[in-house]
């Protein structure tokens, strides 16, 4: 990603940028440019609050810890573990969802600069998954387990 906001920032690309969309949708270069400079803006700081010297880095340093060593390589524990970093500290829920929401954010926005597509994940991309994942966990745990979407507590 910062690869992409350094990419962003350089005045000669950005202004390439402008040309080629004012191009392909008939308006002026300056109308583009007012409407994409505050999105790239926003992308270049959500980008910067995640990396190094940022405010997010901690977050986003225990985010990437969690994936690597209980996601990516399987080193996880019983499932009703709270989610902790190398440390063993606890990544709480609410840092892990703003940095969710932040690179949904910064996805969204990168679709409409570049690619002018207008497509909001959380709400159109929302029920498609809600609805995989209930089928997923249908299909993982019996219905006598807790967290199966038909569970029912016992009498």
């Amino acid at each position: 990603m910062s690869a992409i906001a350094d990419k962003l920032k350089k005045v000669e690309f950005f202004n390439d940028l402008v040309v080629v969309r004012a191009k392909s949708r008939g308006s002026s270069t300056i109308d583009m440019r007012s409407a994409l400079e505050p999105k790239r803006d926003k992308i270049v700081e959500l980008v910067q609050k995640y990396s190094a010297n940022g405010d997010g880095f901690a977050v986003f340093e225990r985010v990437k810890t969690l994936r690597h060593e209980r996601l990516a390589h399987r080193q996880i524990g019983p499932t009703r573990m709270k989610p902790t970093d190398a440390d063993g500290a606890n990544v709480p829920d609410k840092e892990i969802e703003v940095f969710h929401n932040d690179t949904v954010e910064i996805v969204r926005l990168l679709l409409s600069v570049v690619h002018a597509t207008a497509f909001d994940i959380a709400s159109d991309g929302a029920g498609v998954y809600e609805h995989h994942a209930k089928f997923f966990w249908a299909a993982a745990r019996g219905e006598q387990t807790e967290g199966h979407p038909s569970y029912m507590p016992p009498a």
